[in-house]
């Protein structure tokens, strides 16, 4: 039953913050929509900042798990694990009308320059996306499939600023 509630207010939180932001969304905001009292908040987080994190740790390794699991698919090349990867995104943000955008980037640009713990945490979550881009790019390079005189680390910093730029 703890569980179930925590996972209900990360769920919630997730849900509200998406779309409404960091600033804009109150504790009270995600109480309500989860029908949960405030001190049960306060029995898994110790402050929104502490919230806020667990919401970023959260999406973020959901995000991780399934970008893992696309670009490292032995049935695809890597090329078409990537165009893969971002047609499914493309779709998921169509069917959001693409409402709400990335909550990774969406934290990043939001709370980046208000908060040092928060702009730590972003970069180190970005960090955790490029390792499988890189790995699929090495591959790929491998298969010459992309041209070996690029830098694998590089060009995927770069496929994932231009996406999280284009969703923003």
């Amino acid at each position: 039953m703890k569980q179930d509630t925590k996972r209900a207010l990360v769920e919630a939180g997730l849900d509200l913050l998406i779309t409404q932001g960091y600033h804009k969304t109150g504790i009270k905001e995600v109480l309500d929509k989860v029908g949960v009292p405030k001190g049960s908040f306060y029995h898994y987080f110790e402050s929104k900042d502490a919230f806020g994190h667990e919401l970023l740790n959260h999406y973020s390794t959901a995000q991780l798990s399934y970008m893992e699991q696309v670009l490292s698919d032995p049935a695809r090349s890597p090329l078409d694990r990537m165009k893969k990867l971002f047609g499914d995104l493309l779709q998921h943000y169509e069917e959001m009308n693409y409402w709400g955008g990335c909550f990774l980037g969406n934290m990043s640009q939001e709370m980046g320059n208000v908060s040092e713990a928060f702009e730590d945490h972003c970069a180190q979550e970005f960090e955790r996306w490029r390792v499988p881009f890189a790995a699929c790019i090495r591959e790929a390079q491998a298969r010459q499939e992309i041209a070996e005189a690029l830098d694998a680390e590089e060009l995927a910093d770069f496929i994932l600023n231009s996406w999280e730029g284009a969703l923003l």
